[in-house]
């Protein structure tokens, strides 16, 4: 049993202040093991006042420890400040109770602040630690609404004051805590204090102000004096989640929603989003409005980067995605903070409070608006003109959906509500329908091409509508899956993959992943034997065939796995092929058989509705490939002509049969490569006439480009004597013209430099992350591509070491904790991304520890102690050397953050979705159980022992292990 299981059984069971006391010294009395007892006790009563928020009896607990002197004052003031940093413990009621202990306690003591709330010997810097503590303390008791029955602003208030008191060496502050000081307090001198307080904070930010005139190296300064305060025994607040004036978190967050906007858990994946952000509000621990104002400023910030950088159709996907989707992410986001206690009223005043802090903030919203120059076939959707400000639009949107009212937003814009609606809207006014009616019309399938093209390049920068446009396309899509219209799918699929931008624009808003989950499974089950005219059925299927290969290549989907109405299937139907007559399995061979015999004999009447009807399309779309491989190989052996092989090929031109393309195409050039080409004269003749045709699909030429261009950089390009093959060179043309590049001469195709991996370099990748200069941005998926995890995982560690060696701890942190933990592992949908936790965890984190190991032995480092995770430590040993302690640092930090993450993450998806699924594979608690055992067993191992002592103090940690949260 531990003081934990005594002082929970003792109070479920009734049993008095005294009684428990007593109880508390007979078993001190008899397990003289008991590490850190003051910490340990502190954190039996803090975790019972989660369950218990605002309970009388635990705070006569506390009285009663520090009366008796079994529990210290200071002790208790600095854990139960950290701990007042979690959303846990934001029940007003539960903080007035601890604000009270402390000021009788100090009341009754009769001895002066320093020695009585805080040790006389305390570091300066731990006490401007503990002061920090008391500001967001106060900070967070503003959020909550005015109540008869606490005084918790009051309470707060008293505490800070004395806490303030015991500041008087202000000279061993750096510039840059010095100046996250003075911005906390300034924040706070906003809010509605007493004047007494005022007077204590005006002066206490008048010396902050004193060290400000330093110039010292920010970053490295800091980083070395947070290293000393863990050597001389001070967690402080280093393993709590977050700063309130950190955008990385958000900005990591966000940046994934929209680069993985088409996968699961993206941006248009129902209520998940919402309920992530719920996740984070509760590990990050801000209060609400501070919550708010960072999530918006962060994705205008990101968004004012890429005009920066720039990027054109990231810009208009940010902006798409702030004043489209945002606002009803926020929507949702309302009704999930229900269960966090926030009224509907609360939360309205909220977001204003949030808007007006961002209205501030004129330097970012004025990038936001100077847009980057889109060039051809750059752009998301071509030009997008508008004279609206973001701001003025994202407050509109936000009307639109009841969030602020009008007045409000004039208040901060005047331009607001003063603009003419949007083209689509008016003429939904004017024709009397609602927007989804006439959006749905438009987009009929009786509607010309060219006209619904147009209907969609109008809407382009309409983002109000964008919402309502995704939704008629899913509901239609998923309509026409349902009925077997084929016809119907194949407009709206030509739509998709003919209008550049559109899907981007709808991925935003709905689950697009069901889509091609709807349109795979119709593809796999659809057949011609009951259609009436399966010749124009097939034609038809071609654009639905045509978009799933063009969604799966340009969103990365290939390893992913589909699932629509119970049934699974594999995104392969549209890639994998039979390249050869033998790989094509026994039982097509009939149809193959039949197939060839219909394209490549003389004697053939050509495609009849017969052989369409017993075939399906998915397996003439698989063996397609081999049907022309083997034409050539007859071609070569004079059983055929020439002119039957192209006779054949011309079936291939049309609608009938164009949809197979790029299979076929990708085959011929892997042969290509293969054979030399030299000796590839059929196979470049038939790729170059196939690419050439004036009826060959768009998406075919860009599917194909890789696999082309890569063929173009084989040294063999240069024929005899430097000089391409005449075929190559018009092969050559053929795609410079369709990929709208200008012709060039035969000789820039020998200069073709040879073909390197387009993706950044793995570390190159990772070190842009960390940069403190620009927003979070990290595409796990694109890396793993051509990276193994476990490769990955020890480049990421080592890149985190180096930065935060050099100061960079904050965002390493967050970082990681990204990579670990917030990037959803879609593993349970297609096992896209798989949980990097486990993998780092397991096969990353004991080469750690054993480097780590023996970098302390040869520097001569030493510490000791017993670590207890889940009943504290009996100290907080450290190496003497700050970079071992950084590296202890991290590893901790990583550790705990990602785990309460990931903790916090499940609670959401389960309270708020109703999913009972484990982000990481497994329970984050369970794992965090195992990490606790594998610290604690490790006992020669002073990397481990250190690891777990920092564990130990997290009271947020530590409540996990211990099933209290």
């Amino acid at each position: 049993m531990s003081l934990a299981d005594l002082t929970r059984n003792s109070f479920q069971s009734g049993i008095s202040p005294t009684k428990w006391i007593q109880l508390i010294r007979l078993f001190l009395s008899s397990n003289q093991y008991v590490a850190d007892v003051q910490r340990e006790l502190t954190d039996s009563i803090l975790i019972l006042f989660g369950s218990y928020p605002g309970e009388p009896t635990l705070g006569r607990y506390l009285r009663i420890a520090i009366e008796q002197q079994v529990l210290s004052i200071p002790t208790f003031v600095t854990t139960f400040l950290q701990a007042a940093r979690s959303a846990t413990f934001h029940s007003p009621a539960t903080l007035d109770i601890l604000c009270k202990v402390v000021l009788d306690a100090h009341d009754a003591s009769d001895t002066p602040t320093l020695g009585s709330i805080l040790p006389t010997k305390m570091p300066p810097l731990s006490i401007f630690a503990t002061i920090h503590d008391a500001v967001v303390l106060l900070k967070t008791a503003f959020t909550f609404p005015a109540s008869s029955f606490h005084q918790l602003t009051t309470t707060a208030s008293e505490l800070l004051i004395l806490l303030i008191s015991c500041a008087s060496d202000f000279s061993q502050l750096t510039t840059g805590q010095a100046m996250n000081y003075w911005n906390d307090i300034t924040e706070l001198q906003q809010m509605p204090l007493e004047p007494h307080v005022r007077q204590v904070l005006d002066n206490f930010t008048f010396s902050l102000s004193l060290v400000l005139g330093d110039d010292a190296k920010i970053n490295r300064e800091a980083q070395m004096m947070h290293s000393i305060q863990i050597s001389l025994g001070n967690k402080a607040d280093s393993l709590a989640p977050a700063s309130e004036y950190e955008t990385t978190t958000f900005c990591l967050f966000f940046d994934n929603l929209i680069l993985k906007r088409v996968h699961p858990y993206g941006s248009g994946d129902g209520v998940r989003p919402a309920a992530t952000l719920v996740a984070l509000l509760r590990w990050l621990a801000w209060p609400p409005p501070v919550f708010y104002t960072q999530m918006l400023l962060s994705c205008l910030t990101s968004l004012a980067h890429v005009n920066f950088i720039p990027d054109a159709r990231k810009s208009l996907l940010w902006r798409a995605f702030i004043i489209g989707r945002l606002p009803r992410l926020l929507a949702i986001l309302e009704k999930g903070l229900e269960s966090e206690g926030l009224a509907h009223n609360d939360l309205k005043q909220i977001i204003k409070a949030a808007l007006s802090s961002v209205a501030t903030r004129v330097d970012v919203l004025v990038r936001c608006d100077t847009r980057p120059p889109i060039k051809s076939g750059d752009s998301m959707d071509g030009d997008v003109e508008t004279h609206k400000s973001i701001f003025q639009e994202l407050l509109e949107r936000l009307i639109s959906l009841s969030l602020i009212d009008q007045n409000f937003a004039q208040s901060l814009d005047a331009l607001v509500g003063t603009e003419n609606h949007s083209k689509a809207t008016s003429e939904a006014q004017e024709a009397g329908v609602p927007l989804e009616v006439y959006v749905d019309n438009r987009l009929s399938s009786d509607t010309s091409l060219e006209d619904t093209l147009a209907f969609l390049d109008q809407t382009k920068a309409d983002y109000a509508v964008h919402e309502q446009l995704a939704i008629v396309i899913h509901k239609r899509f998923i309509s026409l899956v349902g009925s077997q219209d084929v016809e119907g799918l194949s407009h709206l699929c030509k739509l998709l993959y003919t209008h550049e931008g559109l899907f981007d624009r709808i991925s935003l808003h709905i689950r697009a992943f069901d889509i091609i989950g709807a349109g795979l499974v119709f593809l796999d089950e659809y057949d011609c034997e009951t259609v009436g005219d399966p010749q124009t059925a097939v034609g038809h299927l071609g654009d639905v065939v045509l978009f799933l290969q063009w969604v799966i290549a340009t969103y990365q989907l290939h390893r992913c796995s589909f699932t629509w109405e119970q049934k699974v299937v594999d995104p392969g139907i549209v890639k994998n092929v039979a390249a050869r007559p033998h790989e094509v399995p026994q039982d097509e061979v009939p149809s193959f058989l039949a197939w060839f015999k219909a394209l490549f004999d003389q004697n053939s009447d050509g495609i009849e509705d017969t052989i369409l009807r017993s075939t399906k399309p998915k397996t003439l779309l698989f063996f397609s490939p081999a049907l022309f491989m083997h034409a050539i190989q007859l071609l070569a052996q004079q059983k055929i002509d020439a002119d039957v092989l192209k006779n054949g090929v011309s079936y291939f031109l049309g609608p009938l049969l164009n949809w197979t393309l790029v299979g076929v195409i990708k085959s011929l050039v892997r042969d290509v490569q293969a054979r030399g080409f030299s000796h590839s004269g059929p196979f470049l003749e038939i790729i170059s006439t196939l690419l050439s045709s004036s009826l060959c699909p768009k998406p075919v030429m860009s599917l194909c480009a890789q696999a082309l261009l890569r063929a173009f950089s084989d040294p063999r390009a240069r024929g005899n004597g430097g000089t391409p093959p005449p075929l190559l060179v018009n092969l050559w043309n053929t795609v410079n013209k369709g990929l709208g590049f200008p012709e060039k001469p035969a000789t820039a195709l020998v200069q073709q430099t040879p073909w390197v991996n387009p993706l950044p370099h793995t570390r190159q990748v990772i070190r842009e992350a960390l940069r403190r200069d620009k927003p979070g941005s990290l595409d796990i998926d694109a890396i793993l591509l051509h990276t193994p995890p476990t490769k990955f995982l020890h480049l990421f560690w080592s890149e985190l070491s180096v930065a935060a060696s050099m100061g960079n701890m904050d965002q390493c942190k967050r970082l990681a904790t990204h990579v670990l933990v917030i990037v959803p592992s879609t593993s349970s949908s297609g096992g896209c991304v798989p949980p990097l936790m486990p993998v780092f965890l397991h096969s990353i984190l004991p080469s750690v520890i054993a480097k780590m190991d023996r970098e302390f032995s040869a520097n001569g480092s030493s510490a000791g102690g017993h670590t207890n995770l889940g009943g504290g430590s009996n100290g907080t040993t450290a190496p003497t050397n700050p970079e071992h302690t950084v590296q202890i640092e991290l590893l901790a930090s990583v550790l705990s953050f990602s785990l309460l993450a990931a903790f916090h993450t499940e609670w959401a998806w389960r309270s708020i979705c109703g999913e009972q699924k484990y982000l990481l594979g497994q329970s984050s608690r369970l794992m965090a159980r195992g990490l606790a055992d594998k610290l604690r067993v490790k006992k020669t191992s002073q990397t481990s022992r250190l690891v777990g002592q920092r564990l130990a103090a997290a009271p947020g940690f530590n409540s996990m292990v211990m099933g209290e949260v």
